[in-house]
Protein backbone atom coordinates (compact mmCIF):
# COMPACT_ATOMS: atom_id res chain seq x y z
CA UNK A 1 0.00 0.00 0.00
CA UNK A 2 1.29 3.75 -1.06
CA UNK A 3 1.41 5.59 1.90
CA UNK A 4 2.12 9.65 2.03
CA UNK A 5 4.39 10.55 5.44
CA UNK A 6 3.76 14.31 4.20
CA UNK A 7 1.34 15.98 2.10
CA UNK A 8 2.73 16.48 -1.48
CA UNK A 9 4.15 19.95 -1.58
CA UNK A 10 3.00 22.15 -4.82
CA UNK A 11 5.15 24.90 -5.25
CA UNK A 12 4.22 27.82 -7.33
CA UNK A 13 7.42 28.98 -9.43
CA UNK A 14 8.05 32.11 -7.12
CA UNK A 15 7.84 29.46 -4.38
CA UNK A 16 10.61 27.65 -6.54
CA UNK A 17 12.73 30.56 -7.62
CA UNK A 18 13.30 31.53 -3.49
CA UNK A 19 14.16 28.17 -2.86
CA UNK A 20 16.75 28.20 -5.40
CA UNK A 21 17.87 31.94 -4.37
CA UNK A 22 18.09 30.55 -0.61
CA UNK A 23 20.20 27.56 -1.87
CA UNK A 24 22.39 30.00 -3.48
CA UNK A 25 22.68 32.15 -0.56
CA UNK A 26 23.72 29.03 1.54
CA UNK A 27 26.69 28.08 -1.15
CA UNK A 28 28.27 31.48 -0.92
CA UNK A 29 28.08 31.74 2.81
CA UNK A 30 29.51 28.20 3.01
CA UNK A 31 32.11 29.64 0.27
CA UNK A 32 33.18 32.99 2.11
CA UNK A 33 33.20 30.92 5.74
CA UNK A 34 35.99 28.49 4.21
CA UNK A 35 37.78 31.10 2.43
CA UNK A 36 38.40 32.64 5.10
CA UNK A 37 39.63 29.94 6.83
CA UNK A 38 38.65 30.06 10.47
CA UNK A 39 36.08 27.30 11.63
CA UNK A 40 36.25 23.86 9.98
CA UNK A 41 31.98 23.72 11.04
CA UNK A 42 29.31 23.72 8.95
CA UNK A 43 28.22 27.22 9.55
CA UNK A 44 25.39 27.44 6.76
CA UNK A 45 23.42 24.14 6.00
CA UNK A 46 20.13 23.57 4.48
CA UNK A 47 18.00 22.03 6.80
CA UNK A 48 14.65 20.09 6.56
CA UNK A 49 12.27 19.81 9.90
CA UNK A 50 12.81 17.41 12.87
CA UNK A 51 10.81 14.03 12.74
CA UNK A 52 9.78 11.36 14.66
CA UNK A 53 11.71 8.20 13.88
CA UNK A 54 9.41 5.34 13.15
CA UNK A 55 10.10 2.62 16.44
CA UNK A 56 12.34 0.40 16.09
CA UNK A 57 13.82 1.72 12.79
CA UNK A 58 16.78 2.82 11.17
CA UNK A 59 18.22 4.21 7.95
CA UNK A 60 20.02 1.59 5.78
CA UNK A 61 21.48 3.25 3.11
CA UNK A 62 21.01 6.16 0.60
CA UNK A 63 19.98 4.78 -3.00
CA UNK A 64 20.35 7.79 -5.34
CA UNK A 65 18.75 11.14 -6.17
CA UNK A 66 17.21 11.91 -9.60
CA UNK A 67 15.73 16.03 -10.03
CA UNK A 68 13.20 16.05 -7.48
CA UNK A 69 14.46 14.11 -3.98
CA UNK A 70 16.65 11.27 -3.13
CA UNK A 71 15.82 7.52 -2.28
CA UNK A 72 16.50 5.98 0.88
CA UNK A 73 15.91 2.60 2.38
CA UNK A 74 14.49 2.48 6.22
CA UNK A 75 14.93 -0.82 8.12
CA UNK A 76 13.13 -2.45 10.91
CA UNK A 77 16.00 -2.69 13.49
CA UNK A 78 14.97 -6.62 15.17
CA UNK A 79 12.99 -8.26 11.63
CA UNK A 80 16.02 -7.60 8.30
CA UNK A 81 12.97 -8.41 6.08
CA UNK A 82 11.14 -5.75 6.76
CA UNK A 83 12.21 -2.54 4.81
CA UNK A 84 10.57 0.90 3.55
CA UNK A 85 11.49 2.81 0.31
CA UNK A 86 11.53 6.19 1.17
CA UNK A 87 11.47 9.11 -0.76
CA UNK A 88 12.69 12.50 0.54
CA UNK A 89 12.08 15.87 -1.08
CA UNK A 90 14.54 18.00 -2.37
CA UNK A 91 12.51 21.00 -1.62
CA UNK A 92 11.62 20.65 1.59
CA UNK A 93 14.07 17.95 3.13
CA UNK A 94 11.22 15.59 4.55
CA UNK A 95 10.11 12.28 3.20
CA UNK A 96 6.86 12.53 0.81
CA UNK A 97 7.19 9.18 0.22
CA UNK A 98 7.27 5.77 2.33
CA UNK A 99 6.01 2.35 1.02
CA UNK A 100 6.97 -1.31 1.92
CA UNK A 101 8.77 -2.88 0.11
CA UNK A 102 8.07 -6.35 -1.21
CA UNK A 103 10.70 -8.69 -1.53
CA UNK A 104 10.04 -11.56 -4.60
CA UNK A 105 9.64 -15.22 -3.97
CA UNK A 106 11.67 -17.42 -6.19
CA UNK A 107 10.45 -21.02 -6.95
CA UNK A 108 8.38 -21.11 -4.36
CA UNK A 109 11.62 -19.75 -2.32
CA UNK A 110 11.63 -16.12 -0.24
CA UNK A 111 14.09 -14.50 -1.17
CA UNK A 112 15.96 -11.17 0.98
CA UNK A 113 17.37 -8.19 0.63
CA UNK A 114 21.25 -7.83 -0.61
CA UNK A 115 21.62 -4.48 -2.05
CA UNK A 116 20.05 -1.51 -3.73
CA UNK A 117 21.13 1.11 -6.69
CA UNK A 118 19.45 3.73 -8.58
CA UNK A 119 21.18 4.12 -12.01
CA UNK A 120 19.89 6.22 -14.98
CA UNK A 121 16.21 6.56 -13.09
CA UNK A 122 15.75 3.58 -12.31
CA UNK A 123 15.24 1.66 -9.19
CA UNK A 124 17.27 -1.47 -9.27
CA UNK A 125 16.88 -4.33 -6.55
CA UNK A 126 19.37 -7.33 -5.44
CA UNK A 127 17.92 -10.00 -3.45
CA UNK A 128 19.33 -13.85 -2.37
CA UNK A 129 17.98 -16.71 -1.11
CA UNK A 130 19.19 -20.08 0.56
CA UNK A 131 19.03 -23.20 0.09
CA UNK A 132 19.33 -25.71 3.19
CA UNK A 133 19.31 -29.29 1.10
CA UNK A 134 21.39 -27.85 -1.43
CA UNK A 135 23.71 -25.34 0.90
CA UNK A 136 23.48 -22.49 -2.04
CA UNK A 137 23.10 -19.16 -1.94
CA UNK A 138 21.65 -17.54 -5.02
CA UNK A 139 21.93 -14.13 -6.31
CA UNK A 140 19.20 -12.06 -8.11
CA UNK A 141 18.34 -8.83 -9.64
CA UNK A 142 15.16 -6.78 -10.70
CA UNK A 143 13.34 -3.55 -10.77
CA UNK A 144 11.74 -1.84 -8.43
CA UNK A 145 9.02 0.85 -8.80
CA UNK A 146 8.82 3.97 -6.19
CA UNK A 147 6.11 2.75 -4.82
CA UNK A 148 7.84 -0.70 -3.95
CA UNK A 149 6.41 -2.69 -5.33
CA UNK A 150 8.40 -5.58 -7.73
CA UNK A 151 8.61 -4.07 -11.78
CA UNK A 152 9.12 -7.83 -13.12
CA UNK A 153 10.15 -10.98 -12.20
CA UNK A 154 13.47 -11.61 -10.38
CA UNK A 155 16.43 -12.41 -12.48
CA UNK A 156 18.73 -15.44 -11.34
CA UNK A 157 22.50 -13.87 -12.01
CA UNK A 158 24.65 -16.14 -9.98
CA UNK A 159 24.99 -18.63 -7.47
CA UNK A 160 27.51 -19.64 -5.05
CA UNK A 161 28.78 -23.28 -4.36
CA UNK A 162 27.60 -25.54 -2.04
CA UNK A 163 29.35 -24.89 1.42
CA UNK A 164 31.32 -22.30 0.89
CA UNK A 165 32.97 -20.16 3.75
CA UNK A 166 30.80 -17.49 5.31
CA UNK A 167 33.72 -15.04 3.99
CA UNK A 168 33.68 -16.20 0.81
CA UNK A 169 30.09 -14.35 0.16
CA UNK A 170 29.28 -12.38 -3.33
CA UNK A 171 31.01 -9.04 -3.65
CA UNK A 172 28.96 -6.05 -5.27
CA UNK A 173 29.97 -2.96 -6.27
CA UNK A 174 29.21 -0.23 -7.95
CA UNK A 175 31.89 0.66 -11.17
CA UNK A 176 32.58 4.70 -12.00
CA UNK A 177 30.90 3.48 -15.45
CA UNK A 178 27.58 2.72 -13.35
CA UNK A 179 27.72 -0.22 -13.92
CA UNK A 180 27.57 -3.65 -11.36
CA UNK A 181 30.45 -5.57 -10.50
CA UNK A 182 29.77 -8.88 -8.83
CA UNK A 183 32.71 -11.17 -8.08
CA UNK A 184 32.58 -14.55 -6.36
CA UNK A 185 34.50 -17.42 -6.01
CA UNK A 186 34.74 -21.23 -4.39
CA UNK A 187 36.22 -21.78 -0.98
CA UNK A 188 39.18 -23.45 -0.62
CA UNK A 189 41.65 -24.20 2.46
CA UNK A 190 44.53 -24.41 -0.22
CA UNK A 191 44.26 -23.66 -4.03
CA UNK A 192 43.41 -26.38 -6.52
CA UNK A 193 41.96 -24.78 -9.11
CA UNK A 194 38.69 -23.52 -7.73
CA UNK A 195 37.18 -20.93 -10.21
CA UNK A 196 36.85 -17.03 -9.70
CA UNK A 197 33.84 -15.53 -11.21
CA UNK A 198 33.33 -11.71 -12.53
CA UNK A 199 30.06 -10.43 -13.85
CA UNK A 200 29.17 -7.03 -14.71
CA UNK A 201 25.29 -5.92 -15.02
CA UNK A 202 24.40 -2.78 -16.96
CA UNK A 203 20.95 -0.60 -16.05
CA UNK A 204 19.07 -2.57 -18.16
CA UNK A 205 20.00 -5.65 -16.38
CA UNK A 206 22.24 -6.81 -18.91
CA UNK A 207 25.45 -8.85 -18.83
CA UNK A 208 27.69 -6.36 -19.94
CA UNK A 209 30.77 -8.65 -19.10
CA UNK A 210 31.29 -12.63 -17.72
CA UNK A 211 34.74 -14.42 -17.13
CA UNK A 212 35.19 -16.80 -15.43
CA UNK A 213 39.26 -17.93 -14.57
CA UNK A 214 41.31 -20.22 -12.62
CA UNK A 215 44.43 -18.96 -11.70
CA UNK A 216 47.99 -20.96 -12.86
CA UNK A 217 49.41 -24.01 -11.60
CA UNK A 218 51.90 -22.32 -9.60
CA UNK A 219 49.49 -21.28 -7.35
CA UNK A 220 48.04 -25.11 -6.59
CA UNK A 221 48.46 -26.05 -2.52
CA UNK A 222 49.20 -22.50 -1.75
CA UNK A 223 46.68 -20.44 0.91
CA UNK A 224 45.78 -17.17 -0.29
CA UNK A 225 42.91 -14.82 -0.05
CA UNK A 226 41.59 -12.26 -2.08
CA UNK A 227 41.94 -8.51 -1.01
CA UNK A 228 40.34 -6.54 -3.65
CA UNK A 229 39.38 -6.76 -7.38
CA UNK A 230 38.98 -4.61 -10.27
CA UNK A 231 38.33 -4.66 -13.79
CA UNK A 232 40.58 -2.13 -15.62
CA UNK A 233 41.45 -1.19 -19.40
CA UNK A 234 40.64 -3.56 -22.23
CA UNK A 235 38.32 -5.81 -20.18
CA UNK A 236 41.84 -6.58 -17.63
CA UNK A 237 41.30 -8.59 -14.79
CA UNK A 238 42.74 -7.28 -11.78
CA UNK A 239 43.38 -9.12 -8.17
CA UNK A 240 45.05 -8.66 -4.96
CA UNK A 241 46.38 -11.50 -3.54
CA UNK A 242 47.73 -12.15 0.20
CA UNK A 243 49.55 -14.95 0.48
CA UNK A 244 51.35 -17.59 2.53
CA UNK A 245 54.63 -17.07 1.49
CA UNK A 246 56.95 -19.66 0.83
CA UNK A 247 59.29 -20.80 2.90
CA UNK A 248 62.74 -21.78 1.68
CA UNK A 249 64.06 -22.68 5.05
CA UNK A 250 63.33 -25.51 6.96
CA UNK A 251 62.28 -25.06 10.93
CA UNK A 252 61.31 -27.61 13.60
CA UNK A 253 60.04 -24.97 15.44
CA UNK A 254 56.10 -23.93 15.10
CA UNK A 255 55.91 -20.44 13.57
CA UNK A 256 53.57 -17.93 12.45
CA UNK A 257 53.01 -17.56 8.49
CA UNK A 258 54.62 -15.03 6.70
CA UNK A 259 52.36 -13.50 3.69
CA UNK A 260 53.36 -11.42 0.59
CA UNK A 261 50.80 -9.61 -1.29
CA UNK A 262 50.76 -10.31 -4.99
CA UNK A 263 49.19 -8.66 -8.16
CA UNK A 264 47.43 -10.73 -10.21
CA UNK A 265 46.45 -9.39 -13.76
CA UNK A 266 44.40 -11.18 -16.39
CA UNK A 267 44.20 -10.63 -19.68
CA UNK A 268 40.95 -12.14 -21.56
CA UNK A 269 41.95 -11.05 -25.04
CA UNK A 270 45.24 -13.14 -25.10
CA UNK A 271 44.38 -15.49 -21.97
CA UNK A 272 47.47 -14.43 -20.06
CA UNK A 273 48.34 -13.90 -16.70
CA UNK A 274 50.75 -11.85 -14.95
CA UNK A 275 52.09 -11.51 -11.49
CA UNK A 276 54.23 -9.66 -9.34
CA UNK A 277 54.85 -9.27 -5.71
CA UNK A 278 54.78 -6.42 -3.62
CA UNK A 279 58.56 -6.17 -2.69
CA UNK A 280 59.38 -4.02 -0.02
CA UNK A 281 63.42 -4.97 0.27
CA UNK A 282 64.16 -5.25 4.22
CA UNK A 283 60.49 -5.19 4.85
CA UNK A 284 57.43 -7.29 4.46
CA UNK A 285 54.35 -5.83 3.60
CA UNK A 286 51.32 -6.80 6.35
CA UNK A 287 48.50 -5.63 4.48
CA UNK A 288 47.82 -3.39 1.14
CA UNK A 289 45.06 -1.86 -0.65
CA UNK A 290 44.55 -0.38 -4.15
CA UNK A 291 43.30 2.16 -6.83
CA UNK A 292 43.70 3.48 -9.81
CA UNK A 293 45.89 7.83 -10.64
CA UNK A 294 44.71 9.42 -13.66
CA UNK A 295 47.47 7.76 -15.55
CA UNK A 296 45.77 4.50 -14.99
CA UNK A 297 48.74 3.62 -12.85
CA UNK A 298 47.86 1.02 -9.50
CA UNK A 299 48.85 2.73 -6.31
CA UNK A 300 48.99 0.05 -4.01
CA UNK A 301 49.67 0.99 -0.02
CA UNK A 302 49.27 -0.48 3.12
CA UNK A 303 51.35 -1.54 6.53
CA UNK A 304 54.60 -3.33 6.67
CA UNK A 305 57.17 -5.01 9.14
CA UNK A 306 60.01 -6.48 9.85
CA UNK A 307 61.39 -9.95 8.45
CA UNK A 308 62.02 -10.44 11.90
CA UNK A 309 59.15 -9.02 13.82
CA UNK A 310 59.75 -8.90 18.15
CA UNK A 311 55.99 -8.50 18.33
CA UNK A 312 54.09 -10.62 15.75
CA UNK A 313 50.29 -9.15 14.87
CA UNK A 314 51.66 -5.83 14.83
CA UNK A 315 53.37 -3.13 11.93
CA UNK A 316 56.59 -1.14 12.25
CA UNK A 317 55.14 1.35 8.94
CA UNK A 318 53.51 2.47 6.06
CA UNK A 319 54.40 1.99 2.26
CA UNK A 320 53.73 2.76 -1.37
CA UNK A 321 53.99 1.42 -4.78
CA UNK A 322 53.37 2.37 -7.99
CA UNK A 323 52.27 -0.55 -10.42
CA UNK A 324 51.51 -0.35 -14.39
CA UNK A 325 48.85 -3.33 -14.75
CA UNK A 326 49.27 -2.74 -18.77
CA UNK A 327 52.92 -2.97 -18.74
CA UNK A 328 53.14 -5.42 -15.85
CA UNK A 329 56.02 -2.93 -13.90
CA UNK A 330 56.77 -1.41 -10.79
CA UNK A 331 57.37 2.54 -11.97
CA UNK A 332 60.27 3.79 -9.90
CA UNK A 333 58.45 5.87 -6.94
CA UNK A 334 59.54 8.13 -4.22
CA UNK A 335 63.47 7.08 -4.78
CA UNK A 336 65.26 4.28 -2.40
CA UNK A 337 63.89 5.25 0.89
CA UNK A 338 60.79 7.81 -0.04
CA UNK A 339 57.88 5.28 -0.66
CA UNK A 340 58.13 4.17 3.19
CA UNK A 341 58.13 5.67 6.45
CA UNK A 342 59.02 4.04 9.96
CA UNK A 343 56.63 4.83 12.08
CA UNK A 344 58.00 6.90 15.37
CA UNK A 345 58.25 5.40 18.52
CA UNK A 346 55.43 8.01 20.34
CA UNK A 347 53.44 6.75 17.85
CA UNK A 348 54.08 3.17 18.33
CA UNK A 349 53.43 3.87 22.04
CA UNK A 350 50.54 5.66 21.20
CA UNK A 351 48.61 3.07 19.55
CA UNK A 352 49.81 0.20 22.10
CA UNK A 353 47.36 1.85 24.93
CA UNK A 354 44.67 -0.28 26.26
CA UNK A 355 41.91 2.16 24.79
CA UNK A 356 42.82 0.16 21.62
CA UNK A 357 42.48 -2.81 22.34
CA UNK A 358 43.53 -5.56 25.06
CA UNK A 359 46.37 -7.09 22.69
CA UNK A 360 48.79 -6.21 20.22
CA UNK A 361 46.31 -8.12 17.51
CA UNK A 362 43.42 -5.68 18.26
CA UNK A 363 45.98 -2.76 19.03
CA UNK A 364 46.85 -3.08 16.08
CA UNK A 365 43.98 -3.91 13.76
CA UNK A 366 44.10 -1.10 11.43
CA UNK A 367 41.60 -1.85 8.64
CA UNK A 368 43.07 0.06 5.25
CA UNK A 369 39.79 1.75 4.36
CA UNK A 370 40.84 3.79 1.03
CA UNK A 371 43.20 6.25 -0.71
CA UNK A 372 41.95 9.55 -1.82
CA UNK A 373 44.16 10.83 -4.91
CA UNK A 374 44.66 14.67 -4.36
CA UNK A 375 44.38 17.30 -7.35
CA UNK A 376 47.78 18.16 -6.70
CA UNK A 377 49.42 14.66 -7.65
CA UNK A 378 49.58 14.00 -3.31
CA UNK A 379 47.53 11.45 -2.20
CA UNK A 380 46.17 10.65 1.33
CA UNK A 381 46.04 6.68 2.45
CA UNK A 382 43.22 6.48 5.43
CA UNK A 383 42.70 3.45 8.21
CA UNK A 384 40.95 2.42 11.05
CA UNK A 385 41.23 0.26 14.02
CA UNK A 386 38.47 -2.30 13.82
CA UNK A 387 37.66 -5.58 14.91
CA UNK A 388 34.43 -7.49 16.62
CA UNK A 389 34.08 -9.41 19.68
CA UNK A 390 31.76 -12.28 20.33
CA UNK A 391 29.90 -13.48 23.66
CA UNK A 392 27.85 -16.24 24.05
CA UNK A 393 24.76 -16.35 26.48
CA UNK A 394 23.30 -19.65 27.03
CA UNK A 395 19.44 -19.16 29.30
CA UNK A 396 19.99 -21.53 31.88
CA UNK A 397 16.11 -22.46 31.91
CA UNK A 398 15.25 -22.79 27.71
CA UNK A 399 19.63 -24.03 27.19
CA UNK A 400 18.90 -21.43 24.28
CA UNK A 401 21.93 -19.77 23.00
CA UNK A 402 22.28 -15.76 21.98
CA UNK A 403 25.24 -14.49 20.75
CA UNK A 404 26.11 -10.44 21.52
CA UNK A 405 28.10 -8.75 19.44
CA UNK A 406 30.86 -6.28 20.04
CA UNK A 407 31.86 -3.30 17.68
CA UNK A 408 35.61 -1.14 18.28
CA UNK A 409 35.93 1.84 16.21
CA UNK A 410 38.93 3.23 17.86
CA UNK A 411 42.00 5.47 16.25
CA UNK A 412 42.06 6.48 12.37
CA UNK A 413 45.95 6.39 11.52
CA UNK A 414 46.20 8.20 8.17
CA UNK A 415 49.15 9.33 5.79
CA UNK A 416 50.07 11.73 2.99
CA UNK A 417 52.87 11.49 -0.11
CA UNK A 418 53.30 14.40 -1.57
CA UNK A 419 54.14 15.63 -5.16
CA UNK A 420 57.40 14.18 -4.99
CA UNK A 421 56.51 10.68 -4.36
CA UNK A 422 57.56 10.91 -0.88
CA UNK A 423 55.56 9.66 2.49
CA UNK A 424 55.98 12.86 4.12
CA UNK A 425 53.74 12.85 7.17
CA UNK A 426 51.86 9.78 9.47
CA UNK A 427 49.20 11.27 11.73
CA UNK A 428 46.62 9.65 13.83
CA UNK A 429 43.39 10.93 15.34
CA UNK A 430 42.10 9.59 18.03
CA UNK A 431 38.97 8.55 18.89
CA UNK A 432 37.05 5.37 20.66
CA UNK A 433 33.83 3.93 19.70
CA UNK A 434 32.15 0.97 21.08
CA UNK A 435 28.50 -0.50 20.37
CA UNK A 436 26.56 -3.60 21.29
CA UNK A 437 24.53 -6.07 18.06
CA UNK A 438 24.22 -2.52 15.82
CA UNK A 439 27.08 -3.59 13.31
CA UNK A 440 28.88 0.12 14.24
CA UNK A 441 25.67 2.16 12.72
CA UNK A 442 26.66 5.06 14.43
CA UNK A 443 30.82 4.53 14.45
CA UNK A 444 33.39 4.83 12.16
CA UNK A 445 33.80 7.98 9.90
CA UNK A 446 33.20 9.30 5.86
CA UNK A 447 35.92 10.24 4.27
CA UNK A 448 35.45 13.38 1.48
CA UNK A 449 37.77 14.32 -0.24
CA UNK A 450 37.43 18.57 -1.15
CA UNK A 451 40.60 19.22 -3.94
CA UNK A 452 43.90 19.11 -1.91
CA UNK A 453 42.71 18.20 1.52
CA UNK A 454 40.38 15.65 3.04
CA UNK A 455 37.51 15.65 5.67
CA UNK A 456 36.65 13.27 8.30
CA UNK A 457 33.25 13.33 9.42
CA UNK A 458 32.02 11.17 12.67
CA UNK A 459 30.67 11.23 16.11
CA UNK A 460 32.33 12.29 19.10
CA UNK A 461 31.71 12.89 23.03
CA UNK A 462 32.15 16.77 22.95
CA UNK A 463 34.59 16.76 26.08
CA UNK A 464 37.09 14.60 23.52
CA UNK A 465 37.36 17.71 21.46
CA UNK A 466 39.16 19.43 24.82
CA UNK A 467 41.38 16.47 25.45
CA UNK A 468 44.71 17.52 25.85
CA UNK A 469 46.13 13.98 24.77
CA UNK A 470 44.39 10.59 23.54
CA UNK A 471 44.76 9.22 26.98
CA UNK A 472 42.26 11.73 27.74
CA UNK A 473 40.16 10.52 25.40
CA UNK A 474 37.04 8.75 26.44
CA UNK A 475 34.86 5.81 24.82
CA UNK A 476 31.41 7.02 22.81
CA UNK A 477 29.31 4.36 23.63
CA UNK A 478 26.10 2.96 21.57
CA UNK A 479 24.06 -0.29 21.31
CA UNK A 480 21.00 -1.09 19.10
CA UNK A 481 18.37 -0.88 21.45
CA UNK A 482 19.11 2.91 22.22
CA UNK A 483 16.21 5.25 21.38
CA UNK A 484 18.91 8.16 20.66
CA UNK A 485 22.24 7.92 19.80
CA UNK A 486 24.76 9.42 22.12
CA UNK A 487 27.63 11.76 20.80
CA UNK A 488 27.91 14.55 18.50
CA UNK A 489 28.60 15.11 14.59
CA UNK A 490 32.59 15.71 14.60
CA UNK A 491 34.90 16.85 11.33
CA UNK A 492 38.69 16.49 10.85
CA UNK A 493 39.97 18.58 7.92
CA UNK A 494 43.79 16.80 6.91
CA UNK A 495 45.43 19.09 4.54
CA UNK A 496 48.41 17.35 2.03
CA UNK A 497 51.30 18.81 4.56
CA UNK A 498 49.42 16.53 6.86
CA UNK A 499 48.47 19.54 8.98
CA UNK A 500 45.27 18.72 11.02
CA UNK A 501 42.08 20.74 12.73
CA UNK A 502 39.14 19.10 14.37
CA UNK A 503 36.03 21.05 15.28
CA UNK A 504 32.19 20.38 15.64
CA UNK A 505 30.30 19.67 12.80
CA UNK A 506 27.38 21.62 13.19
CA UNK A 507 27.45 24.85 14.93
CA UNK A 508 25.91 25.96 18.12
CA UNK A 509 22.18 25.35 17.47
CA UNK A 510 22.58 22.08 15.84
CA UNK A 511 25.86 21.22 17.51
CA UNK A 512 24.26 18.39 19.77
CA UNK A 513 23.19 15.93 17.06
CA UNK A 514 24.55 12.83 15.87
CA UNK A 515 24.74 11.64 12.64
CA UNK A 516 25.12 7.97 10.39
CA UNK A 517 28.79 8.77 8.52
CA UNK A 518 27.56 6.19 6.35
CA UNK A 519 24.73 7.72 5.38
CA UNK A 520 26.75 10.96 4.14
CA UNK A 521 26.41 10.83 0.03
CA UNK A 522 27.07 13.26 -2.42
CA UNK A 523 24.04 15.26 -3.95
CA UNK A 524 24.54 17.49 -7.14
CA UNK A 525 27.44 18.87 -5.77
CA UNK A 526 27.07 19.10 -2.56
CA UNK A 527 26.37 16.56 0.98
CA UNK A 528 23.17 15.03 2.02
CA UNK A 529 23.08 13.96 5.61
CA UNK A 530 21.07 12.71 8.25
CA UNK A 531 21.06 14.56 12.02
CA UNK A 532 19.76 12.58 14.81
CA UNK A 533 18.73 14.68 18.18
CA UNK A 534 17.07 12.68 20.72
CA UNK A 535 14.59 10.54 19.39
CA UNK A 536 14.32 13.11 16.07
CA UNK A 537 15.70 13.37 13.21
CA UNK A 538 15.91 15.34 9.97
CA UNK A 539 17.70 15.96 6.66
CA UNK A 540 20.21 18.38 5.75
CA UNK A 541 22.36 19.45 2.83
CA UNK A 542 25.33 21.05 2.61
CA UNK A 543 28.69 22.39 1.18
CA UNK A 544 31.93 22.05 2.46
CA UNK A 545 35.15 23.66 1.35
Amino acid sequence: MKKLTTKRVFIVIFAKKLKIMKRAIVLLIAFLTAWTGFSQTLESIDWGTYQEMPKNTRFKKVIGSDDEGIYLVREDKYNPDKMWLEYVSRLTLTVDESNEIAFPTYLGTQTHYFDMFYINKKLILLTYSYDESTKQKKLFIQYLNRDGSLKNRPLLIATLPGGNFPQDDFRVSLTKDNEILIFYQKSFKAYNQEPFTFLKYNSNLQKTFSQEITLPEKFNDRKFTVKQVAIGNKQRIIMLLKAEAISRRRSRRATAPKYEFIIETYYPKKKEFHDAVVNLMKYKATDAIFTFNKEGNMVIAGFFEPKTNKLPGSFTGVYYRIYNPYAYKFLPSGGTKGFFKVLPKDMVAQLRTKRNGETPQEQFSYKLKSIEMLDNGSFIVVSENQFTKERKIVDPKTKSERTIKYYYYNDILTFGVNEKGIVSWIKVIPKNQFSIDDNGYYSSYKVLKIRNKIKLIYNDLPNNLKAKSPEKIKVLKNNLHLAAPRGIGVISSIFYDGSVITEPLFPDKDKNQAIVPALITPYDGQYFTIAIKKKEYKFGIFVVE
